[in-house]
């Protein structure tokens, strides 16, 4: 315990790739995931960064996920769409929002 983290026997297992392949979303067993936190790419203009979040949900959407899904968004005046889009299953945190804070 030298850093402090308690996770309960919950297991946390990091992957990356594209989100949009139906692939590689089989292949890191999103369809047994408890949770899904998908972060907004770096180094991209905020409303290009948000489309790119957008495309995800919408895959996770189409791939029957059944686990809960935190997004990050760069610009707040896109999360009602991501919330529209994702429904019960999705929550938003915009970046600028928890730093600002």
């Amino acid at each position: 315990r030298e850093n402090g983290l308690r996770l309960l026997g919950t297991q946390i297992i990091f992957r990356s790739g594209n989100p949009l392949a139906e692939h590689e979303l089989h292949k890191v067993a999103i369809e047994t995931s408890r949770a899904v936190i998908a972060l907004s790419p770096d180094g991209l203009d905020p409303d290009e960064a948000d489309s790119r979040m957008v495309r995800q949900v919408l895959s996770l959407k189409g791939s029957d996920l059944k686990s809960h899904v935190v997004v990050e968004m760069q610009d707040v005046d896109n999360r009602d769409l991501v919330n529209m889009i994702g429904g019960n299953m999705v929550e938003v945190i915009v970046a600028h929002d928890v730093i600002g804070r």
